[in-house]
């Protein structure tokens, strides 16, 4: 069982186009057995409760799922919007800060754009979550200052990694290596 804030879901809604401005709207659906979404749920869970994750990963895991859970179960059509530069800004944002603990409202707010679109839109365009794209520039700074041969642990703190172990595992993830290894 999971338990959502109605307020979050419904601002989720609206910022969908499928909300309606005084609450939450119901599903038209109530009962599915779509393994997707199954799936899904499962996903965000193991997110959730993944002491590694932080807290930009959690929230665009619990945004990215309500989003698909609101496009499947609502009888409502979503409004089109088209690509923009405003997913280009985002990315921008997040490569230029990305040794900082970014939050997805940071990111939103730089790029004016509401965290749903945004994470189904950047997910759309680059292939990956904004968390996903915020590791994959970490690992980029950390392959390139790895290279001028600089320790390990300096790299992950730079970074804006949690610790030298936290770099290896996301590195061992991207890369297929370890940092020592990719430095050799």
């Amino acid at each position: 069982m999971l338990y959502v804030d109605v307020e979050w879901l419904s601002n989720l809604q609206r910022e969908l186009g499928v909300g309606q401005v005084g609450g939450f709207r119901p599903f038209s659906t109530t009962l599915t057995t779509q393994a997707g979404l199954y799936d899904g749920l499962n996903r965000l869970h193991a997110t959730l409760v993944d002491e590694h994750a932080d807290m930009l990963q959690k929230h665009g895991a619990a945004v990215d799922f309500f989003s698909g859970l609101c496009r499947t179960l609502s009888s409502a059509p979503f409004p089109a919007r088209g690509d923009n530069l405003k997913l280009a800004r985002a990315a921008h944002y997040i490569r230029e800060n990305c040794a900082q603990a970014l939050r997805l409202e940071e990111i939103c707010a730089a790029a004016d754009l509401s965290a749903s679109y945004l994470i189904r839109a950047f997910k759309d365009r680059y292939g990956m979550t904004p968390h996903a794209y915020l590791v994959n520039c970490r690992i980029e700074y950390s392959r390139a200052q790895l290279k001028r041969g600089r320790a390990i642990a300096e790299v992950a703190a730079e970074a804006g990694f949690a610790d030298q172990a936290h770099l290896q595992r996301a590195f061992r993830k991207f890369v297929a290596a370890t940092p020592g290894q990719y430095r050799r």
